[in-house]
């Protein structure tokens, strides 16, 4: 019951905050730049559209507009985007080699300093022991830095999926191609190629993944 009144509260906020960034013009775009996390591609885009063209040069309207076309080209049913990073020993591996080899793939954004993302991971290794043998693989990019804490966390925590990254920390290119402004953020990419979920928590992954294998 409280988490469905939480969930009422926070629609209702986030369609308060559309809502106000629509009609404030240059205050509306420096808010939904703050908050393009919680948006779809369709209202960020109404944001954009209702700001006097007067103002499309300023900077902070430049910035929604790149952030927008993220979101455009991650939808769901849009096709994915390659990433290609180094594994723990240092070889490069491409997401698309991992897609064809699956069903589904799931793209993870993690990192071992975020604790979220340490206990996301334990619940994902379930529905991973579930399914790995039935087409489905995770491609894990980390936002760290320092390879020792990376490769400590892959350890501690018993991780057996692919794991890689640039150690760039949040500049990870991969992260910015997918519109990543929050972690544990993750990306359901079936066979060909599509995005067909994002963001779902583990427990729900699994009863999709059981429909669909």
């Amino acid at each position: 019951l409280l988490k469905s009144k939480e969930d009422s509260i926070y629609a209702n906020f986030k369609t308060a905050t559309v809502n106000f960034c629509k009609t404030n013009g240059l205050v509306g775009a420096f808010v939904a730049n703050r908050r393009i996390f919680d948006m779809s591609y369709e209202q960020g885009d109404s944001i954009y559209q209702n700001i006097l063209a007067e103002h499309r040069g300023s900077s902070e309207v430049a910035a929604l507009k790149e952030k927008i076309e993220v979101l455009k080209e991650t939808r769901i049913g849009e096709a994915y985007t390659d990433i290609a990073q180094t594994n723990i020993v240092g070889e490069e591996l491409k997401l698309e080699e991992v897609i064809k080899e699956n069903e589904y793939t799931l793209i993870q954004f993690w990192a071992s300093w975020h604790r979220p993302s340490r206990i996301n991971n334990i619940a994902l290794k379930e529905v991973y022991d579930q399914f790995k043998t039935k087409g489905f693989e995770v491609y894990a990019v980390s936002l760290d830095e320092e390879k020792s804490n990376w490769i400590e966390a892959i350890e501690t925590d018993s991780l057996g999926w692919i794991q890689v990254s640039s150690l760039n920390g949040v500049e990870n290119q991969a992260a910015k191609n997918y519109g990543v402004y929050y972690l544990p953020q993750s990306i359901l990419i079936n066979k060909y190629g599509i995005i067909e979920v994002k963001n779902m928590d583990p427990e729900d992954l699994e009863e999709y993944l059981k429909e669909k294998l």
